[in-house]
């Protein structure tokens, strides 16, 4: 899969989304996700975690990361996503990988 530059952080979806419901920016971001648009599906997902922190958004975020090459922040939104401490859930997770 390509990799998109994470730094454009607001042109990458359509103009009008940033005032959309959390659900809207959910299907921005997965669809984004999806085709591989990093910074579009990272703003989506960030927003829609500023409006309304669900697990889907921590998830959709989680993913983000992982492919941009956040893995530490990814882990801290999948466990997030789960509702343990982030803290916790990251160390049991790099204990399990020792």
């Amino acid at each position: 899969m390509r990799r998109e530059s994470t730094t454009s952080r607001r042109s990458a979806y359509p103009q009008g989304v940033a005032a959309a419901d959390p659900d809207d920016l959910l299907a921005t971001g997965s669809a984004a996700l999806a085709a591989g648009q990093w910074a579009g599906a990272r703003a989506a997902f960030e927003d829609a975690l500023a409006r309304e922190p669900t697990a889907e958004a921590h998830a959709g975020l989680a993913d983000v990361l992982w492919w941009v090459g956040e893995t530490q922040a990814s882990v801290q939104h999948v466990c997030r996503s789960v509702g343990k401490a982030p803290l916790t859930c990251a160390n049991a997770v790099s204990a399990s990988h020792s």
